[in-house]
């Protein structure tokens, strides 16, 4: 299956956000850096919006934005992505991200009955967050949509949910839920990653017996 060549963002979900796929252009010289070791990883930057009741009439974009790198891969019959923010990504020290990403924490499964497993597993199993404010109303949008082959119906939506830690990294939702398991989305992050554990890492999550 090839990939659909132009990616861009689905305009009924969010027409007026900005996606930046180059370099940050007003960013500092290490966003510069880290966005140009994004692309020559083979991922791509965009800049994500953080939204309530994103798609709908009600939608309000949030004040601030984040820079990360979207991975986009096939997968049998349909693509995975992994997106993670580009610190996390480019700087040579670990983030919590980096780290729960590593990790592989089990998934206790102990969000509510017929919940997101994915996210459930980043307040319950990993302390990250989310949702915004007390109810999981927001996303974070201006993520590339891949698409599907032609005739296929159901892409990858350009509103994404980011595990955020408090160290202000992010990787999201899916991404790290699967990466528990040893299954790879996107791309192996701890391949890409310039942080490289010399020996154990950080004890920072638990990873239960």
């Amino acid at each position: 299956m090839q990939l659909r060549r132009t990616l861009g963002i689905s305009f009924g979900v969010a027409a007026a956000l900005v996606v930046a796929v180059a370099p940050v252009a007003n960013g500092s010289g290490h966003d510069s850096d880290a966005a140009e070791y994004c692309s020559k990883q083979g991922g791509q930057v965009v800049e994500l919006t953080p939204t309530l009741y994103p798609g709908s009439d009600d939608q309000v974009e949030l004040g601030g934005s984040l820079h990360v790198c979207q991975f986009i891969a096939e997968d049998g019959d349909g693509v995975t992505q992994l997106i993670v923010d580009l610190t996390t990504l480019y700087s040579e020290n670990p983030t919590l991200a980096g780290l729960a990403y590593l990790a592989r924490v089990p998934s206790s499964s102990s969000g509510p009955a017929g919940s997101n497993p994915a996210s459930s597993y980043c307040p319950e199993d990993l302390g990250g967050t989310e949702a915004f404010g007390t109810a999981a109303t927001g996303a974070w949008a201006g993520a590339l949509d891949p698409g599907m082959e032609a005739g296929d119906t159901e892409p990858l939506s350009d509103s994404v949910d980011l595990c955020v830690f408090a160290d202000r990294s992010a990787i999201d939702d899916f991404g790290l839920f699967y990466a528990s398991d040893g299954t790879v989305r996107g791309i192996d992050l701890s391949s890409v990653m310039r942080y490289q554990p010399d020996g154990d890492t950080p004890d920072v999550f638990a990873t239960g017996s």
